[in-house]
């Protein structure tokens, strides 16, 4: 299934500068302020809220459906990925945009899984990609002369600087409900099943 583009005369979209990881936290948020009662206008804003700019490639998050999607350009269309928020890294590079999925991540509720995602990167020396790898596991060897792709950033930085910007970034809200990972409904902090589907939860 794919998805119109409709856009704007002149300019496609008005993005800020935002990121992967900021996009579905935003989400696991708005699920939230969902089941408090909030509007869904006001748990969700506008679309621009769920956009990711890649540089020469976009990406949109849909929160209806907990999927990402690609700009396939030629066709003006929005192409799912078939990942959703904290199941694979959104990737873009030489113009060509992607997802590579963290089976790590898989079985576990969202909040945990995008925190999981979070600490997943590729390094790129020049000849060819690598990873995707765990932050802890760069080496010297692998960051000298290294760009990095993170999910945090959703951008090539340069090694040193890409350091530096790690440390600052906070952990995901420890306020996150939890969910079911098979029908999504939200679970009590002591439920061993859920409510809902009847899904046994580790």
């Amino acid at each position: 299934m794919c998805v119109t583009v409709i856009s704007r005369p002149g300019k496609l979209y008005d993005m800020k500068n935002t990121s992967q990881i900021d996009i579905e936290k935003r989400y696991i948020l708005a699920r939230a302020d969902m089941d408090g009662g909030r509007s869904f206008n006001e748990a969700y804003g506008r679309l621009e809220n769920w956009l990711l700019d890649l540089g020469e490639d976009k990406a949109f998050f849909n929160p209806l459906n907990n999927n990402w999607y690609f700009l396939d350009q030629a066709h003006r269309q929005w192409v799912p990925s078939g990942f959703g928020a904290g199941r694979a890294i959104i990737i873009s590079t030489g113009g060509v945009s992607g997802a590579k999925n963290i089976p790590q991540t898989f079985g576990k509720e969202i909040g945990a899984a995008v925190e999981e995602l979070s600490d997943w990167c590729f390094y790129d020396k020049g000849d060819n990609i690598s990873g995707p790898v765990r932050k802890g596991e760069l080496d010297t060897g692998m960051l000298s002369g290294s760009m990095i792709w993170s999910p945090l950033f959703s951008r090539w930085i340069p090694a040193g600087e890409w350091t530096a910007l790690c440390m600052a970034v906070p952990a995901v809200p420890q306020r996150v409900k939890r969910f079911c990972p098979e029908c999504g409904k939200p679970l009590k902090p002591e439920a061993r099943f859920c409510a809902e589907c009847g899904t046994k939860l580790v």
